[in-house]
C-alpha cells in the first residue's frame, strides 16, 4: 500500500466517517426515524472495524521496515 493510499484511508476512517455517523444520527434522530440509534451503532462499529484494520496495517509496515 502506497503512502497516499493510506493517507486517504486514514483520513477517511478519523474524520470523514466520523463525521458522517454523528450527522446521520443527529439527522435521522430529529426526524424521529425508527432505530435511528441502531443505524448510528452499526455506522461506528464500521468506522471501529476500518480503524482498527488501518492501525494494524500501519503497525505491520512500521515492525517490518525497521528491520
Amino acid at each position: 500500500m502506497s503512502n497516499k493510499v493510506y493517507d486517504v484511508l486514514k483520513f477517511t476512517a478519523l474524520v470523514i466517517f466520523p463525521a458522517v455517523t454523528a450527522c446521520t444520527g443527529t439527522i435521522l434522530k430529529a426526524l424521529n426515524v425508527p432505530c435511528s440509534d441502531v443505524v448510528a451503532i452499526i455506522m461506528t462499529a464500521i468506522d471501529t472495524c476500518f480503524g482498527t484494520i488501518i492501525s494494524k496495517l500501519s503497525s505491520d509496515y512500521k515492525k517490518k521496515n525497521q528491520i
